[in-house]
């Protein structure tokens, strides 16, 4: 509670002296000091260096070495249509970013009017050809706050379209490494039950022959059907992630096949320190801009009590013939000013109003940031405990395995029942399964990981209009 709001008073002493054009484009200096210097927990791993600390925060499925992965990611990113979607948000985000910066430029428009009278005795005709600016002076800086405004929501919808990309591109490599471990498993379920199917062949010639009992094959058989059961389920659940993965790609023709086996885990990412997540996170820098663009929504409310000063100028030519139209101009120029009085309150309302948003996004950043330190500790945690149980597992199977081993012996010489058997098997049967799902629940807490610490993916290529919205927001910046 302490450091969240040494966090929320850092950020307002940001935000409390920032004009128009004075606002930083970044809370890092003033954050990383509230911010705790490392993360607690310790990776078990040998990691990446700081040199591919950066290439690893973008494409981070690369430290998997899984082409059949990539290319999946490449293709999601190509044809999923809700990512399409998102690309459009942007491209009409940067839309009203160019709309809000034309309201502060001049406005010249043309006019052309022809008027023909007919009486009974005669007819004239009048044309009319004029040139007509517009200007509003930006005293208080309410046009530049509304450009301003709008391109912050165009780099807020810039870093949107980076988190869908790793919110795709992780849901991705879940289902792909989901269905690898069911993949593993199906190949496991198979192993074992051509296993119980020989000691069920061998238990029913036993039989015949008087050496062991009706009830022992009974339960062997038990034992085989539950086997079954597993095997189908896996391989129900496996079709489910393909439906799933034919969503996410956009491609219906899609069929898993080829499956790899789970291979060892990549080297651990590097993770950096905290204070590097609020210039790597997309949804971090976000939710930042977020709060800049409502810190200008604030100025515009303020300057929209103060007075409004436009100049029009007009040029007009008039004539009754057309060929004589351009011959003679008559020019105007007037300035305008509006200045409020009396409005009940409303401006003052308007002011509180924003002022309330900008606090309210001023929060909501602060307890994203706090969210994210924990998302990166409790994947680490998570990860740290899995390769302990991981390794409790397969020193259990290491014992189980010898144990049914001995049973079996042990049965054969008449020494114990089935029964005892048949435990040992089930034991062992069941730690084969857990080892290949905790291996599966490595990579999928990988993935967690590396979704925790992604940073941009540069998955849109503006085009030449976007890229003057980003290159105005820099200069205004400056």
């Amino acid at each position: 509670m302490q450091r969240s709001s040494i966090l929320i008073a850092s950020l307002s002493t940001i935000l409390a002296g920032c004009a128009s054009k004075s606002m930083p484009t970044e809370p890092m200096p003033v954050l990383t000091e509230s911010l705790p210097q490392q993360f607690t927990a310790k990776t078990t791993q040998n990691s990446h260096s700081e040199a591919n600390r950066s290439e690893m925060a973008t494409e981070w499925w690369a430290s998997f070495n899984d082409p059949q992965l990539e290319s999946l990611i490449s293709q999601a990113l190509s044809n999923n249509f809700s990512f399409q979607a998102a690309i459009n948000r942007l491209q009409q985000s940067a839309a009203k970013a160019t709309q809000a910066g034309a309201n502060s430029s001049l406005t010249l428009d043309a006019t052309f009017d022809a008027d023909r009278t007919m009486q009974s005795s005669d007819s004239t005709s009048t044309f009319q050809f004029g040139v007509m600016a517009s200007y509003e002076i930006d005293l208080w800086s309410r046009l530049s706050a509304t450009k301003q405004a709008a391109e912050f929501d165009y780099l807020a919808s810039q870093q949107e379209l980076d988190v869908i990309a790793i919110t795709l591109s992780s849901e991705i490599a879940l289902n792909w490494y989901q269905a690898v471990t069911l993949n593993g498993l199906i190949e496991l379920y198979s192993q074992q039950l051509t296993v119980l199917d020989k000691q069920l062949e061998m238990l029913t010639l036993h039989h015949q022959y008087g050496q062991n009992n009706i009830e022992d094959i009974w339960q062997q058989q038990q034992l085989q059907r539950a086997q079954q059961a597993k095997l189908l389920t896996a391989q129900s659940e496996l079709k489910v992630i393909e439906q799933q993965i034919k969503v996410l790609t956009g491609d219906l023709s899609f069929t898993l096949k080829d499956l790899p086996p789970l291979s060892r885990l990549p080297l651990m990412p590097n993770i950096g320190v905290p204070a590097q997540l609020l210039n790597q996170r997309p949804d971090l820098k976000q939710a930042w801009f977020a709060v800049q663009s409502q810190q200008q929504n604030v100025v515009v409310a303020e300057a929209d009590r103060y007075p409004q000063i436009q100049i029009t100028a007009s040029l007009l030519s008039n004539s009754n013939n057309i060929s004589n139209l351009m011959s003679d101009w008559v020019s105007q120029l007037a300035g305008s000013i509006l200045v409020p009085i009396i409005d009940g309150g409303a401006r003052t309302a308007v002011i509180e109003e924003q002022q309330a948003v900008l606090n309210e996004s001023l929060n909501n950043y602060t307890q994203k940031v706090i969210q994210v330190v924990s998302e990166v500790e409790t994947a680490l945690t998570q990860e740290q405990s899995e390769h302990v149980q991981l390794n409790n597992i397969e020193q259990r199977l290491a014992l189980a395995s010898k144990t049914a081993q001995i049973k079996q012996l042990r049965y054969q010489n008449g020494s114990v029942d089935f029964l005892q058997v048949l435990i040992a098997q089930q034991s062992q049967l069941d730690l084969q399964q857990s080892q290949v799902e905790s291996q599966g629940n490595l990579f999928a807490l990988r993935i967690a990981l590396h979704r925790s610490i992604a940073g941009n993916l540069n998955t849109f290529e503006p085009n030449p209009a976007d890229n003057q919205t980003t290159q105005s927001v820099a200069q205004d910046m400056d």
